[in-house]
């Protein structure tokens, strides 16, 4: 008998983990089940369409031996029990769909609040969109001022394309609406927030440096935050952390001169977003140290203002991560470890860029290949 397997999820994970299954005459062709009518997952929806190298690895994918099952809902269309039912193993490879929310609660009248993922798949064309973001962006004026609050690399990817000049972008898969929106507004500052040190921050060194280097953006970091990392980092990081010292040593060294005339993007570090006051025409955002607390309306505790820093803001995104929405949740509550298993993003919460689900993927694949000895066949329980 032939071990039948089935993949929920056509993304990264999904995908590499099907690409390792090792063939073998005891190993059915693998059959993948995907929500959207497209497969790729973050490979094409979540990538920056300036990164034509990373988006371009779906060619990898096209030889593929496998059953692919698109506009299927596991949980909604199928079952868990259905696929059960049907196969020896399932991998639950469906990512993390939800974006994280603030932890303060914004006033209900303030507008022009986003999960910075809405732009994400906005500019890459994602099929459900957040309309209220694309109505909101549609009507800002230009040259606005836009906060992002998030440390890693969605945040950045985001500030970059933003700051972008749209006439680099124009051989890139962005999309149209939003190159001329990105024509229109001339983005001029946008602002990259943690509320971890420079030393916490999620950053890879390869996207750090894509900004530090580029010709068309300048990058800054206020060197007071340099030193306070600094201060951090000397009480033992790791390694992999150290290494992006100079990075961010060489942004706190730049200064803001009236010659340069390049988009800024602004990097800060050890502030914690405690209040949101919104105007007609832009939000203002207080923060304050990260050491100090806020109570459950946003509102600091500590009404002394030592260390408050404010920022006005046409737009405010954050990126706080990713975690499962209610259907993944549910789906990743029957992982057993021995027919159900975990792969990618619903596995770790949202934590772990394309490289370790790539590892993750490989070494699921070599436990299921390793103990094809010990599967019964589905039917014969």
């Amino acid at each position: 008998m032939m071990l039948k397997t089935c993949i929920v999820g056509a993304g990264p994970s999904g995908l590499y983990f099907a690409k390792y299954l090792k063939s073998s005459p005891r190993i059915a062709k693998p059959v993948i089940f995907e929500r959207l009518a497209e497969p790729f997952g973050l490979l094409r929806f979540g990538v920056a369409p300036d990164r034509p190298a990373i988006r371009n690895s779906v060619s990898k994918f096209e030889s593929l031996d496998c059953h692919m099952i698109l506009n299927t809902l596991v949980g909604t269309d199928v079952t868990i029990e259905d696929l059960l039912n049907e196969f020896d193993r399932v991998v639950l490879a469906c990512g993390a769909q939800e974006a994280v929310k603030l932890d303060i609660q914004p006033p209900l009248h303030a507008r022009g609040i986003f999960d910075a993922i809405d732009l994400v798949r906005w500019y890459n064309s994602f099929p459900d969109l957040n309309k209220e973001l694309c109505h909101y962006f549609k009507n800002l004026d230009p040259d606005p001022t836009i906060a992002i609050i998030g440390a890693g690399n969605v945040a950045l990817d985001v500030a970059r394309i933003l700051t972008t000049p749209p006439q680099a972008l124009e051989s890139t898969s962005i999309n149209r609406q939003v190159l001329q929106e990105l024509r229109r507004l001339c983005i001029r500052r946008v602002h990259v927030i943690g509320r971890g040190e420079w030393v916490h921050a999620k950053f890879t060194s390869g996207e750090l440096r894509k900004v530090v280097q580029s010709r068309d953006i300048r990058a800054l970091l206020d060197p007071r935050d340099y030193i306070r990392g600094q201060a951090v980092a000397s009480k033992g990081v790791p390694i992999v952390k150290s290494r992006l010292s100079g990075l961010y040593s060489e942004l706190s060294a730049r200064s803001l001169t009236q010659t340069d005339s390049r988009p800024v993007i602004h990097l800060s570090f050890g502030k914690r977003l405690c209040q949101i006051i919104g105007h007609s025409n832009h939000l203002e955002l207080i923060f304050n140290p990260s050491g100090s607390e806020s109570n459950s309306t946003g509102t600091d505790r500590n009404s002394s203002g030592a260390g408050e820093t404010r920022l006005r803001a046409s737009l405010l995104l954050t990126s706080l991560g990713m975690r499962q929405d209610p259907i993944a949740a549910s789906l990743a509550s029957c992982i057993d470890n021995r027919r159900v298993f975990g792969c990618g993003w619903l596995a770790t919460g949202g934590q772990g860029d394309l490289s370790s689900a790539i590892a993750q993927a490989r070494q699921l694949a070599a436990i299921i290949h390793d103990n094809l000895d010990q599967f019964e066949p589905t039917g014969t329980r």
